[in-house]
This record gives structure tokens, sequence and C-alpha cells, in this order.
């Protein structure tokens, strides 16, 4: 009889300056009481000593290494060379639990047909001190419209996918988002069958280095928006979504694409028309659409707008 020396899960993190944080990150995957995983870090062309501190753990870790093209890049590159029946994210900044991937095979190997499973996080300072010690609070079932309408409460580096649901190079580029579009297309192709562990079994590691804080308010509305869009066009060719789903989806994302104006302070006149877009698309946004148009003029009324401020577009 063969045995498969195929391992059960890989574990994929990208990485690109991450020096300060690395090391900590590969410790809490070594540590792992399940033991049947193989870790591919990609370094995303680093210029620090990242590359340098991931080879000092080698052969337990392998190193891959390209010129820098963004994460979602570095990550397809990871699922590329990904072996396991799992895959599981984990990004360059952030800690595991020591039983969280043996937690989650258990529970994925007992819901075959679930697509993936999460777990709730805690997020922490640079210091690793606790901010928040649970980042979900009141769970609510996982379907694509909660998703799409602002309910997604998946953190990046808790989730552990089943492997015949992902595409060889699932991440599309964008700056940030990318996870959330893999995330719907992995929940929607698996039947919206997901598993939840409600315990904080991933650190999340807030800090203004993270991609999140360097992108800015305009960027990351768009990426939002794009993520909804392809993926909704991504599905129409496969795995057709209902209309009201799409409808709604659509119309939420113009929506955030302007909350994210708004709260940066930026491109009002731009925000306008997005949200002028989702009340077109979902009627139901209104009361949520007016009170970011008294948000808007609030802020005028406070602070008077900077040169640009209402500049749509790019």
């Amino acid at each position: 009889m063969s045995v498969s020396l195929m391992p059960r899960v890989t574990v994929v993190t990208a990485a690109f300056n991450a020096a300060p944080f690395i090391a900590e990150t590969i410790q809490s995957v070594l540590a792992q009481t399940f033991t049947d995983f193989e870790y591919i870090v990609v370094d995303d062309g680093s210029t620090d000593d990242t590359a340098a501190i991931v080879a000092d753990f080698a052969p337990r870790v392998s190193l891959v290494r390209q010129r820098n093209a963004g994460g979602g890049a570095a990550r397809n590159r990871g699922f590329e060379l990904a072996q396991g029946d799992y895959v599981a994210v984990l990004d360059a900044d952030d800690i595991w639990a020591c039983d969280k991937l043996k937690r989650q095979v258990d529970a994925m190997d007992r819901e075959v047909d679930a697509g993936l499973c999460y777990t709730n996080a805690s997020s922490v300072r640079v210091n690793g001190s606790t901010i928040q010690s649970r980042m979900i609070e009141r769970h609510q079932p996982l379907t694509c419209l909660a998703a799409l309408t602002g309910r997604n409460p998946i953190v990046n580096s808790a989730v552990l996918y089943r492997r015949k649901f992902l595409e060889p190079r699932p991440y599309i580029d964008l700056p940030v988002g990318e996870d959330f579009h893999v995330h719907m297309k992995v929940l929607w192709k698996s039947g919206e069958r997901s598993v939840f562990i409600d315990e904080p079994l991933v650190r999340y590691r807030i800090h203004e280095t993270s991609a999140l804080h360097r992108v800015g308010s305009w960027n990351r509305g768009r990426s939002t928006f794009l993520a909804v869009k392809t993926f909704i066009e991504d599905m129409e060719r496969v795995m057709p979504l209902p209309r009201d789903l799409r409808r709604r989806g659509t119309a939420f994302a113009h929506f955030q694409w302007a909350w994210s104006c708004i709260d940066g302070r930026c491109r009002y006149g731009f925000a306008a028309r997005e949200l002028m877009r989702a009340l077109l698309t979902d009627v139901r946004l209104a009361p949520q659409i007016a009170g970011q148009f008294a948000k808007m003029s609030l802020l005028c009324v406070r602070r008077p707008c900077v040169t640009g401020a209402w500049r749509g577009g790019p």
C-alpha cells in the first residue's frame, strides 16, 4: 500500500519588508500542534532583511523570492506551489495560537462540504499588547449577501480554505481587499457552507506600516468596489448569482466607496455621485445614504472644504 507524502495543509505567507515581525510569525506556525503541513513564504521583493530571516528557518520553511508585485501576486505564487488539501493564509505580521491549525482541520474534516473555516481573532499593537480581545463580538451566519452588504467578519489570517474550491491563482491585483474577493468565491462555490470557531486563535497586528494603512481612503473604497465587481462578473460565468444579490452587492459597493471618501475627508463630489448610484441601484440604502450626505454637510460646516475635496475621479 502506498503512503501519500503530500502534506494535508499548505500555509502561505506573503512578505514585503516584514523584518520586524516575520520571525515571530514563522515561529507561531512552527509551534503548531498539528504538524502535517508545508510552509511557503513568498518574499515580494523586500529591501530589508526579510529574506535572510526567512532563510534561517530552512528547511522547515520554503522561501520563494520574486520581484515586487503586490501581496495578491505573492499569495498567488504560493498557492500555485501548494500541495495540501487545505490552504491557510497568514499575513507576515500576524500570529497564530498553537492549536489554530488542528482546530480548523478537525472542523473541516467533520464538515466535509464546507469551503472554508475561519476563527475569531484579537487585535494587538506593534508591541503585542491587546487592543480588542475578540474582533467578532456577535457572530451571525456567514452568507454572500451578508458579506456583500457590510457584514464580513473574516480576518485574512484566520482562514483555512478547502483547496478544491480555489483557483490556481485566485487573487486579483488590488492594493487591499483582494482577500475578500477570494473569500466570497470560495463561499459561493461551496454552497455558502463555512465553519466558524469562536475562539481568538489569531493575533491580528495593527500598525501604520501595514498595507491597509498605506493605502489612502479613495483607494480603499475603490479596492472594495472592484473586489465585489470582479466577484460578480466571475461568478456570472460559472455559478450565476441571484439578481437581487447582484443588485444589493453592487449598491453597497458604491456606498462603501463613498463612505471611504467621506471618512477620509476627500473627494466629496465623487462620494456624492457614488451615493446616488447606490440609491438608484438599491433604494433600501436610503437611510444610510441620507446619513452620509448629512455627514458631508456637517464636515464642511465644521471645517471649510480644502481645495480638491469636491474633486471627483482618480
